[in-house]
Order: C-alpha cells, then structure tokens, then sequence
C-alpha cells in the first residue's frame, strides 16, 4: 500500500487495542473488524494476543487482516491458529519469480508460497477450520497471462482465490494526466466508508477509510 512518509510509523500498544475494542462493544457487535492499514501485521510482537483479544470478547462477527505472507512462519501460523482468527488474506500477486520481482522488488515468492502450504497443513494437524485462507492476485498489465495458472495452482490448496480489481488510489488510473480527472464522469454510488468502515491508526487517531493516501 503507499504509505504517507509524513505520517508517523508505529505499534498500536495493546493496552490502547483493548480500550477501543471495549468502546466498539458499548455499541454492539461489529460485523468484521480487520487488524491493518498500510503496514505489515506480521511485524507487530504482540499480534496473536490482539487477535485473541477481540475473539475473546466477541468483538466481531469476524477478526481478519491482510499479509504479504513473508513473515508466516510456522511458529507464527500456529500462534494465529489458536488464536481463533476468522480470515487471513494473503497477498501473493503473481504465478512467476519473475513476476513477482517486478510486482514487489523482492525474491520471496517461494517463501511466501511454502508458509502458506505450510499454514493449511498446520490447520490440518490442528484439527482446525479457522482460518479461512484466502490468496490474492492483482489483474494487471504484469499479471493478466497469471491470472488462470495462479488460479488452478492454488484452488486446491487454499479455501479461497481472490482476484482483485486493478485500480489507483485517486481514481486516474485511465487518466492521460493523472490530475486532470475531466474525463471520468463515472456514474457510481456515494462512498458509504465514512458510516460503515471507519480507520484506527496504530496512536488511536481515527482517518476517513483505508483510501485515505
């Protein structure tokens, strides 16, 4: 995701995590709560407990959070086991080596795709369902002859392929000048965000929605 180099980079203190999920559950139960925005959750140390946290307490219908999967090693993916997490969505984005180079500047394609073998094995030994895992691949220029043998390849081992929409942030992704927007009259619907999806940073400041670069 791009990051705002302004923005201050931290660990939200747990102590702070369950302030907020004890404030949320005056108003009910939320019906999914995701545990990132920007970052890489893998990185916080405390992790498995905020999961667990909100499971505990039936914050949510459902706890889930997005992962480049480099950092789900096996310790890692039992701890998220037993934490009682709903969903992991992992973000491979591509078939090839090479592809992946090109997507994320890094060689850790086989690494990604062994941990989360690795995590589905795990579930299997642990007679557990949860969690549900979810891989992800972007439709790209990079990425649009991928699409089929990424599907085939990972429909028999994960719960779910997910294909994303290719798309930029501020919506110039057709643009000629990216700011000059003239030209995408597009009808669409109001964001409903700001009522349904609200943002918690990692120091409790609330923003817009996960769009908000």
């Amino acid at each position: 995701c791009p990051r705002e180099l302004n923005r201050p980079f931290g660990y939200m203190d747990i102590s702070l995590f369950r302030k907020i999920i004890d404030e949320s559950l005056c108003y009910g139960k939320r019906l999914i709560i995701t545990l990132n925005k920007d970052g890489e959750p893998l990185l916080h140390p405390e992790f498995p407990l905020i999961i667990k946290y909100a499971k505990d307490k039936k914050a949510a219908h459902k706890i889930n959070f997005y992962t480049n999967g480099i950092l789900l090693t096996e310790a890692k993916s039992i701890e998220l086991i037993k934490s009682g997490l709903d969903t992991i969505h992992i973000s491979i984005d591509a078939f090839t080596q090479e592809t992946y180079k090109i997507i994320k500047n890094s060689q850790k394609l086989e690494v990604v795709e062994e941990n989360v073998k690795k995590l589905v094995e795990l579930k299997k030994k642990l007679h557990s369902k949860k969690p549900l895992v979810i891989v992800k691949i972007i439709h790209t220029p990079d990425t649009k002859d991928e699409i089929k043998p990424f599907t085939n390849k990972w429909k028999g081992i994960a719960n779910f392929v997910e294909i994303g929409e290719y798309h930029t942030w501020d919506g110039s992704l057709n643009s000629p000048n990216p700011l000059d927007q003239s030209n995408q009259r597009i009808k669409r619907y109001p964001c409903t965000f700001l009522w349904y999806n609200p943002i918690i940073l990692w120091d409790g400041r609330v923003t817009t929605c996960c769009v908000d670069y």
